[in-house]
């Protein structure tokens, strides 16, 4: 959506956007990202692979895809249960 989008633009954009994904495609999502999150702290905490920038620019892109996307319900689950 153009930054210049007007509000109804922007709703309906979001309304088609969470329709996108069935609740079962939603379910096969939040496991796949929970599974990235979860080798993502890994390789940071555990086995110190990644920089903690490289490691905080990777949790930003998860937020910005879970926001893209609606589904912040979704991401509030993932960081509730890691």
């Amino acid at each position: 959506v153009a930054t210049n989008s007007t509000p109804i633009q922007m709703e309906i954009m979001s309304v088609i956007r969470s329709a996108i994904l069935s609740q079962e495609q939603k379910e096969v999502l939040k496991d796949s990202i929970l599974s990235y999150v979860t080798t993502l702290q890994k390789r940071f905490y555990k086995d110190s692979l990644i920089t903690e920038e490289i490691y905080h620019e990777k949790m930003q892109q998860i937020q910005d895809i879970v926001n893209v996307l609606h589904l912040n319900e979704l991401y509030k689950f993932l960081m509730l249960n890691l």
